[in-house]
């Protein structure tokens, strides 16, 4: 935006380009004149304006891109005076002379009275008496806050002519005269500002009587002024002054709400979004790489009106949802961050900045070059507050990592296989068995945030290796946050993409359907968003660490086939507890009416002393309920493949219809018929339905073992145990009972 003569003559003003030589020269000029510090170490006020653009470093693009926005202009007042701007902030200059003025970089002022500038941080004036230049120009600087009280942007490209003798009245009285929201308004009132908001060097023949001095008078007045001085009195007054309203409170900071339409993909945007986008020169590479667009590294002032408009359409409503969301402060001066309605500054002090590195006089604090797991809890929470995610503090990092931090692969390695420090520490101090180890999510340690753990479980936590944030990530995935928190970091976004809800996560409505699926069966951006809270295949799977060199699905439960007198005794007395095991049930395999209930069917203490036992959801479903508790839809369909060999339909499962095969030994079973079996998580002892119990002392002298469940039953025993068994497998509790008092008939019997 200009204000520029429309006489002839050589204009007197300039324009400096970023990364000039004339820049490099006027930078060392105007820092050895204006910008030297006070003795206590800090800028001079005129060097903090002067120079206040913030030092960007990050480790993109965007942030490499030097973000500064320099506007040097200068102008002629009525009495000759020349007027500086630099990035809004006016510096008197000396009076123009007939010659150069003495600083190379600025032009010779306009006439009037000569001699040294009486502001030090400008350039001494030119000498006296010579005519007044005859050409003026104002260009307008790139911070809008000296547009009177307009809070709009400045357009570069309206010119207002004037004339030789065009004064600061008259172009307060053409601003007054046209429409208040238009350039040309901008365009005046800008001028005024920079011509006419100045105070006098010399007193007035009269007072003022439009406005205040802006210095007190020296002498005093014969009564006293109605308001108060701006610095206490020397001495007291006679009597306490009386205040009649509260002092006002600092406004706390409160972060805007975010604004969910940025981070929708491109081609999900509806038309009217992706039109304004465009007004801001998005496109679909732009939107989609958060960071790569440098409208984003304009504070809300800066917009146009047409680009607030189209702010304003995705969401943008007020300037504090776009200086944060999308500039997050950092087009601010320092001294602004502080400002009573910005509060912004707490959070960049926390992150290590200051005065000197926000304005480039030394390095960036060391959370600059951190990755946002990287960063301190502190940090990290700075961070969040001035409305970063990871996704917009790594940037293309986060595009290109397959996982938000670096893998602990000490935890994906079987229970064998760890250290023993590693070892030791997971089974004192965290409670970890070879199976709740090996089996990923089984613990229910890994239920709980690191904040809930206890001091003891902490210190063996960081033993092992794990830090708060490692542990709430790949332990936890963050299960244990409140949704309002997850929200703050940005963690929801992730889980909307699998699904959630406020509503589901809080347990008000069913999970979604994600929470039930295989790895393999999720979609590209479901694994994508699983990644960020540290799923991979084998622990989203839960997946068994547990070495399986056998015939079955799953690493076989060994120590329920243990004898009952030989069980530890511990084990014994899980089994009895909640899960009503004795001794006739444990040895008589698949007999137990446990058994005839899935996992989900358990209560919470059965499936514990399950666990204990050996047992987890898809071993036990397996090895002990042989999926008989499952609708047939609720099948994996490989397991279904299985049921169909065995001559198994969706009729016959409904209808609890047995086929044919089930009347067979395991020794009358096809090739076929023995793999479908063992998907199933069939054996030939289980088959047949041999027991546990060891055979009586007069049989041992033939050979046979005790507990050696891989022999056959004795030829008086085994056809009728096997039908009985084998039946019972299909049906429910009250044939459970009959079963019980049969086979101890056949014992009796033996």
């Amino acid at each position: 935006m200009r204000v520029a003569s429309s006489s002839s003559a050589t204009t007197a003003t300039s324009r400096i380009v970023d990364d000039s030589p004339e820049w490099d020269e006027w930078m060392t000029t105007s820092y050895d004149a204006i910008e030297r510090p006070r003795d206590d170490g800090f800028p001079s006020p005129e060097a903090h304006h002067h120079l206040s653009n913030r030092y960007h470093n990050r480790n993109h693009a965007s942030r490499n891109a030097d973000r500064s926005r320099w506007t040097i202009a200068a102008a002629v007042g009525d009495d000759g005076t020349r007027f500086g701007t630099n990035n809004g902030r006016i510096l008197q200059g000396g009076g123009g002379g007939g010659g150069p003025n003495t600083d190379d970089d600025v032009p010779a002022g306009g006439g009037g009275a000569g001699g040294p500038n009486t502001d030090d941080g400008a350039p001494a004036g030119g000498g006296g008496g010579g005519d007044p230049n005859q050409d003026s120009e104002v260009i307008a600087p790139t911070d809008p806050c000296l547009i009177c009280d307009e809070d709009v942007p400045i357009n570069e490209d309206v010119i207002i002519p004037t004339t030789d003798d065009t004064t600061c009245g008259d172009l307060a009285t053409m601003a007054s005269s046209i429409e208040s929201n238009s350039d040309e308004c901008d365009t005046l009132r800008l001028a005024e500002a920079v011509c006419c908001l100045q105070p006098t060097m010399t007193p007035t023949e009269s007072p003022t009587t439009d406005s205040p001095t802006v210095m007190p008078t020296e002498s005093p007045t014969e009564n006293p002024t109605i308001s108060p001085t701006s610095a206490p009195s020397v001495t007291p007054s006679s009597s306490p002054t009386i205040s009649y309203m509260p002092s006002s409170a600092p406004i706390p900071y409160v972060r805007s709400d975010r604004v969910d339409n940025r981070y929708v993909p491109w081609d999900e945007l509806s038309e009217e979004y992706q039109l304004a986008a465009l007004d801001l020169y998005y496109n679909q590479s732009t939107w989609d790489n958060i960071g790569t667009n440098d409208v984003e590294n304009m504070h809300y002032a800066g917009l146009t009106n047409e680009e607030k408009a189209a702010a304003l359409v995705l969401g943008y409503v007020d300037p504090e949802s776009w200086d944060c969301w999308q500039n997050h402060y950092e087009n601010y001066k320092w001294i602004d961050l502080g400002a009573e309605y910005v509060q912004a500054l707490q959070w960049w002090e926390a992150l290590g900045w200051n005065i000197y590195s926000w304005n480039r006089y030394e390095d960036p604090p060391l959370s600059d070059g951190k990755r946002w797991y990287e960063l301190t809890d502190d940090e990290r929470y700075a961070a969040a507050q001035l409305c970063y995610t990871r996704r917009t503090w790594d940037s293309f990092e986060a595009l290109s990592e397959e996982y938000p931090m670096d893998k602990p692969e000490f935890r994906f390695t079987d229970w064998y296989g760890v250290d023993d420090v590693i070892r030791d520490a997971a089974d004192e101090g965290l409670k970890y068995t070879p199976l709740t180890w090996n089996v990923l999510g089984l613990n229910i340690v890994e239920m709980r945030a690191w904040d809930d753990l206890t001091s003891y479980e902490r210190e063996a936590a960081t033993t092992i290796g794990f830090t708060r944030i490692t542990w709430d990530c790949w332990q936890n995935h963050f299960q244990s946050y409140t949704w309002e928190d997850l929200a703050f970091y940005g963690l929801d976004m992730p889980l909307a993409d699998l699904g959630w809800t406020a509503s589901s996560w809080e347990n008000l409505e069913p999970p979604p359907a994600s929470e039930s699926t295989h790895w393999k069966d999720l979609a590209d951006w479901e694994r994508a968003a699983a990644s960020e809270l540290c799923y991979f295949r084998e622990n989203w799977d839960m997946m068994d660490m547990t070495p399986n060199d056998g015939p079955f699905p799953y690493p076989k439960v060994k120590q329920r086939y243990v004898e009952w007198d030989s069980l530890p005794s511990d084990s014994r007395m899980m089994a009895r507890k909640s899960l009503l095991y004795n001794k006739t049930s444990w040895n008589n395999l698949g007999t137990a009416e446990i058994e005839n209930k899935g996992w989900g069917d358990l209560t919470e203490y059965q499936q514990s002393d399950a666990i204990s036992i050996g047992f987890y959801d898809r071993t036990w479903d397996c090895f002990q309920n042989h999926y008989r508790a499952y609708e047939w839809n609720g099948i994996a369909t490989a397991v279904q493949d299985a049921l169909k060999v065995l001559g198994w339909s969706t009729t016959s499962w409904v209808e609890n219809i047995e086929p044919p095969a089930y009347n067979n030994t395991w020794t009358d079973l096809s090739d076929n018929e023995k793999t479908a079996a063992m998907v199933l998580c069939f054996f030939e002892d289980i088959w047949n339905g041999n027991t546990l119990q060891p055979p009586p002392p007069s049989e041992s002298a033939t050979g046979s073992t005790a507990g050696d469940v891989s022999d056959p039953l004795s030829d008086k025993s085994s056809s009728a145990a096997m039908l009985v068994t084998k039946k019972m497998l299909w049906y429910g509790p009250l044939v459970s009972v009959l079963v019980h008092v049969f086979g101890n008939l056949i014992q009796f019997l033996m």
